[in-house]
């Protein structure tokens, strides 16, 4: 056949039958394709397996075979084999369009000067499957293996493996966590006796031998020492191997950490030693006995009754011991009772020792085994002598309480109340009364027992009492008291009602005439007495034993500006008197040593305040009055306002030395004397002024008020800061005076070398203004601190540095309230020359453009920002802090940059800048410090 007959329709090259049946009959798909892909021939299983007839297969070219998603290089693969055999895998379409996957062998044969392609095509789809099913038992296999490695490693107990040597072979993580090793630190290593005590190995070893002579697992209790050398018990379990001689090779231990178990057993053994101690110390009869009556045990508190040792009861029986015949009778009946019941039995049993009646109460328990048969019986006794008696004396206080009732003067009945339905109250029925009960009604006891109340009614005596509305108070709030007058009677009566057991009503009518009385009398004296008491000029105040104001006149409470609910119930040391008064003097201790002078009168000068903070001095006279019936006890106090005579009298105690000391001191930080002539002027007012010392500058919050005052509180707020140095100077020691920036104190340190360390310098700060509270009642302590040394040891120089730390900490720390000289570091230099003409020339540098702004924009704005930048943070951030747009953040940072000239991105800039900007807030703040 040519070529071009090759190319043209199809023929059937396979004249050979033999090859032909082979072809046809092989279940996979022989395909001979053209090389233009056009499919020559197809065998039986191609048609069947891709869904076409033959005649439709060799229309097809062998691309159109192919997945949809394959690309072009991969439909022409097969084109690529040679004359030896091409395999691989790709996927198939059915006709109906459903991909399946196929491996094909491709060879390329040359026919009649034509180049064609034998293609066998199997489908794999079963191969695929079964590959997936193979890899996935073999990740479960993986899977469970690793399983049960992480359970044997973090297993709850230890398990590990010894050579016969007892060396390591290996030990779980479990039992390496109890140890404290690491693996290598064991394997190879140690042996298992090197973690044991020096008892268990011998234990260990013993055990180890029977385990081997007996060939079976076996248990036992060792102690394991840790890496560290604390100790714990475990419980052991081991099996020596074999291998195929029969030899022993190597072992297999699993432990258990018994520490709680050990630490249980011992608290059962210390609750039943607990038990048994008492049991036998107890005061009632405790007795075991078993089936046949026989005591098993029996404690100490039968020998005084029964009269013989507790050891002569054990084994026999109450009739062997001949104790008393009804004793045994019982004890016999009640054990038998228990052993057929199988329940707990009580008895009562009467007994007499030396013609003395005693009575027992007995508890006979059984005691089970753990089959639940019935092990023996546990029989309490308990002597109730005393309550016997009880109920007796109780009996016969019973008859004398109901004489009592039958004869008392107020008048009492007993009913039961009647409800319809609905559960409302409709009526009761009297069930009892007494006889002042029946002389009131007016009528004989027979007469009302057993009557309806609406029979025998009150109404005509106590006609404001409505009977129903009292019962369902009562039934609603529980006992009821109710006041009523009776116009017939002419008297008070109290009517207490409450309700003993459901349904049921006791009611008593009390005459309170004279109460009544007294009361109305005591109303009008008390209303006298008020009216004197608020019309006088005087404070006037009443106190009880925690402390809280429980009266004031109207006088008192306008005097310290409070009203009557600001006050009444309010602590008095929370109110109107300060823990400790300018004179350091604990106003509860002197309260607390009132309270033990009672009946007498005591005078005591205070010092007070008012509502809005004023210090008043207030002379007091106490009288401490205790209740003879309650035992409460309240303390009266009556005051006169003495303000202005302690003030005058303080002035003319203190202002001269105040004056001279704050003079000298002013004049030495001053430097307008030297160092020498100060000490010489404290030696006149006898103030030791020696190094080392602690300078502390305290702002007074008196500076922060207006200047613009009046003369008035100008003379008030200075009278404030005298008598707070006064006080600093009496109470704390060193030497206390005003400055202009405050109040300075001179503490001297308890040290003899002149080197102070700022720990020293914090310790002393720290306990002064500990102290200081006292005095500031309330208000922030701000100071700065300053210390002596060996260069810097004039009070001019230690009083620059604090009045420094004061003025300009602030700024560079706002958070702290103390400032120490020592901790500001390199801004001590800063402080010397921030208004030096070099520090002036690097502002107007680097911040001139911004200080005389030429309508740019505000200075303060511009600055407020600028700060801001220089922080590196994000313009939404900065937007936030500022309350603008993050957009404004960026335009105003341009305005600044274009202003200034400069880049605010870089950092050398930005470190220049906030050196600037410190440097005037500094200069700002010295100024300021210094017009003042």
């Amino acid at each position: 056949m040519t070529h071009s007959k090759l190319k043209g329709e199809s023929i059937d090259p396979l004249n050979n039958e033999f090859y032909k049946m082979v072809m046809e009959q092989t279940p996979d798909i022989i395909l001979v394709v053209r090389s233009d892909g056009r499919i020559w021939y197809a065998n039986e299983s191609a048609s069947s397996t891709y869904g076409y007839s033959i005649k439709e297969l060799l229309t097809l070219r062998i691309q159109d075979l192919h997945g949809k998603e394959l690309a072009e290089t991969e439909k022409s693969k097969c084109f690529t084999a040679n004359q030896s055999a091409l395999v691989y895998r790709t996927t198939h379409l059915h006709s109906d369009g459903k991909e399946f996957p196929v491996e094909m062998k491709c060879r390329c044969a040359a026919f009649q000067q034509d180049a064609v392609y034998l293609i066998s095509v199997r489908n794999i789809t079963e191969v695929n499957e079964l590959e997936s099913a193979i890899q996935t038992c073999h990740y479960e296999r993986n899977q469970l293996a690793e399983d049960w490695m992480n359970l044997f490693q973090n297993a709850p107990g230890g398990y590990h493996s010894l050579h016969l040597d007892g060396s390591f072979i290996y030990m779980n993580d479990t039992e390496l966590k109890w140890l404290g090793y690491r693996r290598e630190e064991v394997i190879g290593i140690l042996c298992f006796e090197d973690i044991l005590t020096e008892k268990s190995r011998a234990r260990y070893q013993a055990y180890a031998a029977g385990v081997k002579e007996k060939g079976q697992i076996g248990e036992t209790d060792l102690e394991m020492v840790r890496k560290d050398g604390s100790v714990f018990p475990v419980l052991i379990s081991t099996l020596f191997i074999k291998d195929d001689s029969g030899h022993y090779y190597k072992s297999l231990s699993t432990c258990i950490d018994i520490t709680e178990r050990k630490l249980w057993e011992e608290g059962i053994l210390a609750s039943e030693n607990k038990y048994r101690a008492l049991a036998e110390n107890s005061n009632d009869l405790i007795a075991r006995y078993d089936g046949e009556c026989r005591y098993l045990y029996v404690n100490p508190a039968i020998e005084p009754i029964a009269g013989m040792p507790k050891e002569a009861f054990i084994g026999k029986t109450n009739e062997e011991l001949k104790l008393p015949r009804a004793f045994c009778i019982i004890i016999r009946q009640g054990i038998k009772g228990v052993l057929n019941k199988g329940q707990s039995i009580q008895r009562e049993l009467e007994h007499f020792i030396d013609n003395r009646r005693m009575v027992f109460h007995l508890q006979l328990v059984p005691e089970f085994h753990t089959d639940n048969s019935i092990a023996s019986v546990l029989c309490v006794g308990r002597d109730i002598t005393k309550v016997r008696e009880l109920q007796d004396e109780m009996f016969r206080n019973e008859l004398k309480y109901t004489n009592l009732f039958e004869h008392m003067s107020e008048g009492f009945n007993y009913e039961r109340i009647i409800t319809n339905d609905d559960h409302s109250i409709i009526d009761s029925i009297i069930l009892e009364a007494n006889a002042a009960y029946c002389r009131m009604a007016n009528r004989s006891v027979n007469d009302i027992i057993g009557k309806k109340s609406s029979e025998i009614t009150l109404t005509s005596i106590l006609p404001e009492l409505s009977w129903v509305n009292l019962c369902q108070k009562v039934i609603n709030e529980g006992p009821t008291t109710i006041e009523c007058y009776s116009f017939p009677l002419k008297k008070w009566f109290s009517v207490i009602a409450y309700s003993p057991i459901q349904d049921h009503l006791a009611i008593l009518y009390i005459d309170i005439t004279k109460r009544m009385e007294a009361e109305k009398k005591l109303q009008e004296s008390d209303k006298r007495y008020k009216e004197l008491v608020q019309a006088a000029k005087v404070i006037i105040v009443i106190i009880n034993s925690s402390g809280e104001i429980i009266f004031m006149n109207e006088w008192g409470l306008s005097f310290f500006g409070f009203s009557k609910d600001e006050l009444i119930g309010q602590s008095v040391f929370d109110t109107i008197a300060p823990e400790y008064d300018s004179m350091g003097q604990d106003l509860r201790e002197v309260f607390e040593g009132l309270k033990n002078n009672n009946g007498s009168f005591q005078r005591h000068l205070s010092e007070n305040m008012t509502s809005s903070g004023r210090r008043v001095w207030i002379d007091w006279t106490n009288r401490v009055v205790i209740d003879p019936v309650t035992g409460e006890f309240q303390l009266s106090a009556i005051g006169f306002d003495v303000t202005a005579t302690k003030k005058a009298e303080q002035e003319q105690l203190y202002g001269y030395e105040r004056r001279k000391r704050r003079e000298l001191l002013n004049d030495v930080i001053h430097r307008r004397i030297s160092q020498e002539e100060l000490v010489a002027g404290a030696a006149q007012l006898e103030l030791k002024i020696k190094p080392p010392f602690v300078i502390l500058l305290l702002a007074t919050p008196w500076q922060s008020l207006p200047q613009n005052t009046s003369i008035e509180e100008s003379g008030e707020r200075q009278h404030s800061v005298d008598r707070l140095v006064d006080n600093i100077q009496r109470q704390i020691g060193g030497v206390t005076w005003q400055t202009q920036e405050g109040i300075a104190i001179l503490y001297p340190l308890p040290v003899k070398e002149l080197r102070v360390s700022l720990k020293q310098t914090k310790v002393v700060a720290e306990a002064v203004t500990e102290q200081l509270t006292r005095f500031w009642q309330g208000m922030q302590i701000r100071g700065g601190i300053s210390h002596s040394s060996e260069a810097t040891f004039l009070i001019a120089d230690v009083y620059d540095q604090a009045r420094l730390s004061l003025l300009c900490s602030p700024v560079l720390y706002p958070e702290n309230l103390l400032h120490y000289w020592e901790e500001l570091g390199c801004y001590q230099f800063i402080f010397n020359d921030c208004s030096s003409q070099q520090a002036r020339q690097f502002i107007n540098y680097h911040l001139g453009a911004l200080l005389n702004p030429e309508g740019k924009g505000d200075q303060s704005e511009l600055l407020a920002t600028l700060k801001e930048v220089i922080t590196g943070a994000s313009a939404q951030t900065i937007g936030k802090r500022l309350f603008v747009h993050p957009q404004t953040v960026v335009f105003r940072k341009r305005n600044l940059e274009k202003m200034m000239g400069v880049d605010l991105d870089s950092l050398q800039v930005r470190m220049d800048v906030s050196v600037a900007l410190k440097l005037l807030s500094l200069l700002e703040t010295t100024s300021s410090g210094s017009e003042q």
